[in-house]
């Protein structure tokens, strides 16, 4: 025998909080894109390896990739609820414009890529991870700053 769920009492919260954080980007408002963070937050760029440790870490890394493809926009965007956890995949698009690597000229060249971003709450909503997902070798060629691997 099996029983509907009811969603009615849910708490989603956290995944509230993450769609709040897609539209901060978007309105490239760095303020209300801080607010959700634990002061200890860390997240880490698997493709960079990159980690990067409190809310002005985490900001600054968002604002960088608005400075280095000034019209980014995010499409296509889904969020899937996991409790403690929320998953935002999405596309990211937009020429690059300003610096993306220190020292490396912008090329100027329109690039797409899917993002997966992974978000994890302490017991308050607050964030206090997060970890970032995507396909840095496309990117890079994408950009014309390496040449596409070719089949074997």
């Amino acid at each position: 025998m099996s029983k509907n769920l009811d969603t009615r009492n849910l708490d989603t919260r956290n995944l509230d909080t993450h769609k709040k954080l897609t539209q901060a980007f978007r309105a490239r408002d760095w303020a209300a894109a801080a607010l959700p963070f634990s002061p200890d937050v860390v997240f880490v760029d698997h493709p960079r390896g990159e980690v990067i440790k409190g809310v002005e870490g985490v900001v600054e890394h968002s604002r960088r990739a608005a400075v280095a493809f000034s019209d980014v926009h995010v499409e296509e965007e889904r969020f899937y609820d996991a409790g403690d956890h929320t998953i935002a995949v999405f596309e990211g698009r937009g020429v690059n414009d300003g610096e993306l690597i220190p020292g490396v000229p912008p090329t100027h060249r329109p690039m797409r890529m899917t993002i997966c971003e992974i978000l994890h709450y302490d017991a308050d909503g607050r964030v206090v991870g997060g970890e970032y997902f995507y396909d840095a070798l496309s990117q890079l060629a994408q950009l014309g700053l390496i040449e596409p691997p070719t089949a074997p």
